[in-house]
């Protein structure tokens, strides 16, 4: 009989992106449903095979700023940056939901996903030089 896997319910802790994308000063370490939710954001947050060892890492939603999107387009990004959180082996599924305003050419990101121990939600902003972590919660 093969051990569990604790990967999937222990997420340990990283060193937190706070506001941006950058280590917050002083640096704190993050634990719990925070480590998930900036596993995601670094994803959503990098280009398409912006990872020289995982060629299928990556979904920058920066890339969504200033462009006309209609309403097939926010469905179809809404999809898959869900399925990048997915690609996450800790993420069982993500559901995401995006609101561009266009005075401020800023776009939320709502989502609820679901882990082994149980769902939280995230809010992100997303502008045209980085997204930015803003709630968690259980």
């Amino acid at each position: 009989m093969s051990a569990p896997n604790t990967s999937l319910t222990d997420f340990g802790t990283c060193w937190s992106t706070g506001e941006g994308n950058d280590l917050t000063m002083p640096a704190i370490m993050a634990s719990g449903f925070q480590v998930i939710a900036e596993a995601i954001i670094r994803r959503w947050s990098t280009p398409a095979g912006g990872l020289i060892d995982d060629p299928t890492y990556g979904r920058n939603l920066m890339g969504l700023i200033g462009k006309a999107l209609s309403p097939r387009d926010v469905a179809r990004e809404q999809q898959g940056a869900g399925a990048e959180a997915e690609k996450d082996e800790r993420v069982l599924s993500c559901a995401v939901t995006l609101t561009l305003d266009n005075v401020t050419g800023l776009l939320t990101v709502a989502a609820r996903a679901v882990t082994a121990l149980g769902p939280f939600s995230l809010v992100a902003s997303v502008s045209a030089v980085g997204v930015q972590l803003l709630q968690v919660s259980p």
